[in-house]
């Protein structure tokens, strides 16, 4: 630190020295994608050669086997992330690296880049009791929810009722006993300028002729109800699938 005075003792101003960075290297690990990602910001790291190539290792704690390997070039600007308003500038190192199965354990990741001193970072590898088993994913209905119905072309869930049409689409929700919609779902088409609507009345002089497909349930299960139907105007084709759960 440099302190400079005035003539009667006055602090001008302080200037601080500038400390380098010392250089970093984080790791993510992803076990499920079986991916490893290794950054390092070289910092204070005296510069390589041009071109100089960063080489990363992914070895076992005690073990010199090399699980994994990827080569970088050095950066000078990571990619601006969502939650940085700029790019990030420095002197950067980035691999991905494409690992096994990991056991359980401590692993080393190395990154080597000429003839500087190797960067190295740990991390643990733990399998929980819970990875991968079926717990919660069975299709039982848990009370207070009630199981899917289906009267006709319509679905009763918990506290409301959805009235399907012949082109798939919602004549009319009913909650709680009260209609939600104020008339029944409707597809407008614009061709060459002119307004088309697909419903029933054919007496409007600019219907197309709407034809559709017998609405199909593709599946009609306790706490699981699809929906399928397709229909068609002129150029206009549609397929609309409905899903409950």
């Amino acid at each position: 630190m440099k302190v400079n005075r005035g003539c009667c003792g006055i602090v001008l101003f302080v200037a601080l020295a500038a400390h380098a960075q010392p250089p970093e290297l984080h790791v993510g690990y992803y076990p499920y994608h079986h991916k490893l990602r290794a950054r390092a910001n070289l910092g204070e790291l005296p510069p390589a050669e041009p071109g100089a190539v960063a080489r990363f290792v992914l070895t076992a704690e005690g073990s010199t086997n090399e699980l994994a390997t990827a080569t970088a070039r050095v950066v000078t600007n990571l990619p601006r992330r969502r939650t940085e308003p700029s790019p990030v500038s420095g002197r950067f190192v980035e691999a991905i690296l494409d690992t096994p199965d990991l056991a359980a354990g401590n692993y080393i990741v190395t990154m080597t880049l000429g003839d500087a001193a190797p960067l190295r970072q740990t991390f643990t590898r733990t399998k929980w009791e819970w990875e991968h088993n079926d717990i919660g994913t069975s299709r039982v209905v848990v009370p207070p929810f009630t199981p899917l119905k289906v009267e006709g072309r319509t679905v009763e869930a918990v506290l409301r009722s959805h009235r399907i049409n012949r082109f798939g689409l919602w004549d009319q929700v009913v909650s709680k006993g009260e209609p939600v919609l104020a008339a029944p779902i409707r597809l407008f088409a614009t061709v060459r300028g002119r307004t088309h609507l697909n419903k029933n009345a054919s007496s409007e002089a600019n219907l197309l002729k709407w034809k559709s497909t017998a609405v199909a349930f593709d599946e009609k299960s306790p706490d699981r109800v699809v929906v399928t139907s397709a229909f068609r105007g002129g150029p206009i084709q549609a397929k609309v699938a409905s899903e409950f759960d």
